[in-house]
């Protein structure tokens, strides 16, 4: 249900007429329900839920699961027998929470996705909408991005290789980067990239190094999770590798992340501005409540690499809104 612009159209309308929107909402009660955890990350799309929900004058209780998808699915079963107005809930497996969201919206209860979806989108789980990062196209996009820095860096692209690094692997955001990085590798004619399992490794930088040997040939790293994104900058330094012989890319815009773009360690990230993530989700869930009104939110797939981007992204991290 892409319809974007009248989704996002009427938002705007309501914020520009805050208190008869509260007026309306007042009573409403919505569940942010994730496979996140309490960082830097999720910490701002829990504000942006917050802020929808003060701006509408209703509740929003949140829930993180750190990756405990059972816990997760339990936890959404329960607070669909509560009633609430409406559910966001992220969908980093495919099955697991299928017939759960079936089961809520046949009982009422609107089911919205966020931050991760269905494989499948629409086709694969009965979510009313997706609220999220285009996991493939960013991934695209990036890859694009860092091909070309390694082609200025005189890379022989041919013989170079590429590693990614996840921090949760067979998810479905983490599938579909690999997926987007692998397109943009495929156009050039460039080798498949290889995947590292960093789910059971206790210490980030120094699994990542291992893999950046002191070779003279070309490399690109790419970390596909935001948490292993955060320890990339450092892995570069200690893996004493030649900064023409290798190009660092990542996801999110973590303060380690910015801090290390800065530094030259890592050339350009994904933002994904998950502050929107929170923050519509709320909003759709009125919407569809008082209009009926869903739509796929694409919340962003910007490269980061320049010094205007990042200061505008570290003044914001400090409200939480970045």
């Amino acid at each position: 249900m892409k319809i974007r612009g009248l989704a996002l159209a009427v938002m705007a309308c309501c914020l520009f007429a805050g208190q008869e929107c509260a007026a309306q909402a007042r009573g409403c009660d919505y569940r942010l329900i994730t496979h996140g955890a309490d960082n830097a990350f999720w910490r701002v799309v829990s504000k942006g839920a917050r802020d929808a929900a003060l701006s509408l004058g209703c509740t929003v209780q949140i829930s993180m699961f750190n990756g405990d998808l059972k816990a997760q699915q339990q936890a959404f079963i329960k607070a669909v027998a509560e009633r609430p107005d409406g559910i966001a809930l992220s969908l980093p497996n495919d099955e697991l929470f299928d017939k759960a969201v079936t089961a809520a919206q046949a009982a009422g209860v609107p089911v919205i996705a966020v931050n991760n979806d269905d494989s499948r989108g629409e086709a694969g789980n009965s979510r009313l909408c997706y609220i999220g990062q285009d996991d493939e196209h960013a991934a695209y996009s990036l890859g694009l991005k860092l091909i070309e820095m390694a082609q200025r860096k005189n890379f022989d692209i041919f013989s170079a290789k590429t590693v990614l690094f996840s921090e949760l692997p067979g998810s479905n955001f983490n599938n579909k980067r690999i997926a987007g990085m692998a397109r943009a590798l495929s156009e050039f004619g460039m080798q498949a990239p290889h995947v590292v399992d960093l789910s059971r490794s206790g210490e980030y930088s120094s699994a990542m190094s291992s893999y950046m040997d002191a070779g003279s040939a070309g490399l690109i790293v790419v970390a596909i999770g935001g948490a292993v994104a955060e320890y990339l900058g450092d892995a570069v330094k200690s893996s004493g590798r030649k900064p023409e012989t290798l190009v660092a890319g990542a996801f999110d815009v973590g303060p380690r992340t910015i801090a290390a773009i800065r530094a030259g360690y890592i050339a350009a990230t994904v933002d994904q501005q998950q502050y929107l993530q929170g923050f519509y989700s709320v909003y759709t869930l009125w919407l569809y409540g008082k209009y009926g009104l869903a739509a796929d939110v694409d919340t962003g797939r910007n490269v980061i690499n320049n010094s205007d981007e990042l200061r505008r992204i570290e003044e914001l991290s400090a409200e939480n809104v970045r």
